[in-house]
């Protein structure tokens, strides 16, 4: 089974939700992933780009989310780079893949505790998003 994404708005929510989960359990964030998807607007990053203070004050109001100041705030932050990203690569989609030749890479392990924790491609590419 294939599983590359090539959508820009789904390696959008893929990548906050990435955040929301970050020290939790994605049990937790998938059973609230459709919270996410109405609280951020179907994770469309331009929207999200323009969200003021009020709506971000808003957002640690809603109970269907992880009220994480710091990872809600992040998300306006990060829908700007997206954006920019895209921008300058000819969409997000393009950016990502190159770091992988546009090839997904497919590992052959028997057990999800065999994967790395962390690839060469995953350093480069966590370096290169950073910056």
């Amino acid at each position: 089974m294939e599983c590359s994404q090539h959508d820009d708005v789904k390696l959008f929510e893929a990548l906050i939700l990435e955040i929301a989960q970050a020290g939790l359990s994605w049990t937790t964030i998938l059973k609230k992933r459709e919270n996410y998807r109405i609280a951020f607007d179907g994770f469309n990053p331009e929207a999200i780009a323009l969200y003021s203070s009020d709506k971000l004050s808003g957002l640690m109001s809603n109970l269907g989310i992880v009220k994480n100041k710091h990872k809600i705030s992040s998300t306006v932050s990060n829908a700007k780079a997206f954006i920019q990203i895209g921008q300058q690569f000819g969409g997000f989609d393009k950016y990502i893949w190159d770091f992988v030749n546009a090839r997904p890479i497919k590992n052959h392990r028997k057990h999800a505790r065999d994967l790395p924790v962390k690839t060469m491609e995953s350093g480069i590419m966590s370096r290169d998003l950073r910056a």
